[in-house]
């Protein structure tokens, strides 16, 4: 009886592993290859919604996240969802655009990988779907079904306030619009205007979003019937996108404030950078963060952005000292060469694949081939050769 009372109790305990007031361990790739940990989300509310494209409930509820998203992502709210199919990143993607989930995404399926790795084995996740909801210092205040999210949602942006601004915040809206101009341009017009609704209203852009959203809305040119027509249809799903999208590209961008005249303290630097100093000091932070996640190529690439925005400046000095220290490493550059050359590849083999999709044969052939050319030890080279030698040889019909 003491036995089956004591096996009893541990089996309880394991299955609650994660319990409101523990602060459990994030630490996840997403789909589109970021790495994101517990740190990542400091200071902010955090949703992370454990979901299934073969749940009917998980399927049915997806609105509610939907909205809840639009709702608070603007106010400090961030949302992690956690695909439990044991499919591929690019279909987690596909599926989870198709339920209006426009947040970062994870396939948390044993796929190859130890099962101790998953997160919701970690978590002791039964059932789907669930959602937890995480304080802005990394406390469970919350974990049950998302039907139920709203009122604690509610309450817990009062009790527990998420920081106004997070460093996180540009380098997500910067990937946000990256992924939008990749899909504007093969005319996924749907699935662009819904990543770019979800970005927050209140961000003030830097000039490289500016530049993204420019581009972006070139393509918005109804100049064929049926552009036309998918340029209503993504309207009528994401009406704010448009919005967005204008305050992108109209915003001002931040410059650093005038030196007080109050105060004898000579300015600094001559040149005012093209970004707000708040802005720096957030990218400096997170070139820290990646440094401490051990990301070191993320982390190189964010000082060079300090110095090339604001190299005059005192963080822009420091910045360059850590580049400087980056380039000297011959071992680190050959790495950042190859996975750079990785990631340009992908891009462009994504585009290829879009451009297959939409049976533009002729322009697929040729981004197929841009990528073999370009980047031919990659992995996405041999990828493209498979694609090319399986495309048509009739050309894209008028």
């Amino acid at each position: 009886m003491l036995f089956t009372l004591i096996a009893w109790c541990a089996s309880a305990r394991a299955t609650l592993a994660v319990q409101v007031d523990d602060t459990p361990s994030i630490k996840v790739r997403t789909t589109n290859r970021r790495s994101i940990t517990s740190a990542s989300f400091a200071g902010k509310l955090v949703v992370v919604h454990f979901w299934s494209a073969r749940s009917r409930p998980s399927v049915k509820s997806a609105p509610v996240l939907v909205d809840l998203h639009k709702q608070y992502a603007s106010r400090g709210v961030y949302f992690l969802g956690l695909c439990m199919d044991p499919i591929y990143d690019k279909q987690a993607n596909i599926i989870s655009q198709q339920l209006g989930f426009t947040w970062f995404q994870s396939v948390d399926a044993n796929a190859g990988g130890e099962p101790a790795d998953r997160l919701a084995v970690q978590w002791r996740v039964q059932s789907v779907p669930e959602s937890v909801l995480i304080s802005p210092k990394g406390r469970v205040l919350w974990r049950g079904h998302p039907l139920e999210l709203e009122n604690q949602l509610a309450a817990s942006i009062q009790t527990h306030p998420p920081r106004p601004v997070a460093m996180i915040d540009y380098e997500i809206a910067l990937e946000k619009l990256q992924d939008a101009d990749l899909l504007a341009s093969g005319q996924k017009f749907t699935r662009a205007f819904a990543i770019i609704e979800s970005i927050s209203p209140h961000l003030q852009p830097d000039a490289a979003m500016k530049k993204l959203a420019n581009r972006i809305n070139t393509y918005l040119q109804p100049d064929t019937s049926e552009k036309a027509r998918l340029l209503r249809m993504a309207r009528t799903q994401y009406p704010d996108a448009i919005k967005r999208l204008e305050h992108l590209r109209s915003a001002k961008v931040a410059v650093v404030p005038a030196p007080n005249p109050n105060t004898h303290r000579p300015p600094q630097h001559h040149i005012v950078p093209s970004v707000s100093e708040a802005t720096l000091i957030s990218r400096l932070k997170l070139a820290e963060r990646y440094i401490k996640a051990g990301n070191d190529i993320k982390a190189y690439d964010v000082y060079v952005w300090i110095v090339e925005k604001a190299g005059n400046t005192d963080i822009g000095r420091s910045s360059a000292k850590k580049v400087a220290a980056f380039e000297a490493d011959p071992a680190f550059m050959a790495r950042h060469k190859v996975i750079t050359e990785q990631r340009k590849a992908e891009a462009q083999l994504a585009f290829a694949d879009q451009l297959k999709d939409l049976k533009q044969i002729d322009a697929a052939r040729r981004a197929y081939q841009k990528v073999i050319d370009l980047y031919p030890r990659t992995v996405a080279a041999a990828r493209a050769q498979i694609q090319l030698d399986k495309l048509p040889e009739k050309p894209d019909e008028e």
